[in-house]
């Protein structure tokens, strides 16, 4: 059977190889042309299953050729040709247009400066496959990431920067906590000898994501409204004195 190669969206298990249970034609509405005057054909679509080696959870694909008018690509024994194949799909010419489930969208504050962005992002991967050390130690590189920038006058450790966030009134008292939270999870998740615990990468993730909304997020729509109102203000006083000119 053919291997459709995928990140499970399930279990996350990044590039897993699953092997084919099904495959079945499935082509859609739309014609193309295959070279010839006033002549179309069907762009083959084949729906796929196969179960991750990981999880076992069942996947679901639609994948296309790269040459959807190929005669073999047409042909009804297509799909016995891929079921009896142990080559994977990219190799035999097809990529995977749909998955289903959709894979988890990653969910990243706005705003972000790049460096925290990118690792929060690198944290949501490891919190989409269950990695749960690495998904706590990189929401707290992304907490510190974001600090470093957006305060940058709080010197010292992370833990020393929170401390005198709160002492200078420039985090409440409830963020700050909020943040040593996601300081200590992020320690853990690199110094101890146990695996960080499923419930601590969900909570430092949701603590993570609350207090960079609070400093980040929040202020800069803050910023961008304000920024739109006096437009529209000074738009408004500008038609309002054309009136009355």
């Amino acid at each position: 059977m053919a291997i459709l190669m995928t990140d499970c969206p399930h279990c996350g298990l990044s590039k897993a190889s699953m092997k084919l249970t099904a495959i079945k034609n499935w082509p859609p509405e739309v014609d193309v042309p295959i070279g010839y005057a006033n002549t179309k054909i069907k762009k083959f679509n084949l729906s796929a299953s196969a179960n991750c080696p990981a999880c076992n959870r069942p996947v679901g694909a639609v994948v296309q050729h790269k040459e959807g008018a190929a005669a073999h690509v047409q042909s009804p024994q297509e799909a016995d040709r891929l079921l009896k194949s142990e080559s994977e799909l990219s190799v035999l010419g097809y990529v995977v247009t749909e998955l289903y489930p959709p894979p988890p969208e990653p969910r990243i504050p706005d705003h972000l400066p790049e460096d925290c962005e990118r690792a929060f992002a690198q944290a949501e991967r490891a919190f989409a496959r269950k990695d749960t050390d690495a998904a706590g130690m990189m929401y707290r590189k992304s907490l510190e990431a974001a600090f470093k920038i957006v305060y940058p006058t709080a010197k010292g450790s992370l833990q020393a920067r929170i401390n005198a966030l709160v002492k200078s009134h420039e985090l409440p008292t409830a963020i700050g906590e909020w943040a040593h939270e996601v300081r200590a999870i992020g320690n853990d998740a690199a110094h101890e000898v146990d695996t960080l615990s499923e419930q601590d990468m969900i909570a430092a993730r949701g603590f993570v994501d609350a207090v960079l909304r609070y400093a980040i997020s929040l202020p800069k729509e803050i910023e961008l409204r304000r920024a739109e109102t006096v437009v529209a203000g000074a738009a408004s006083a500008e038609l309002a004195e054309t009136a009355n000119a």
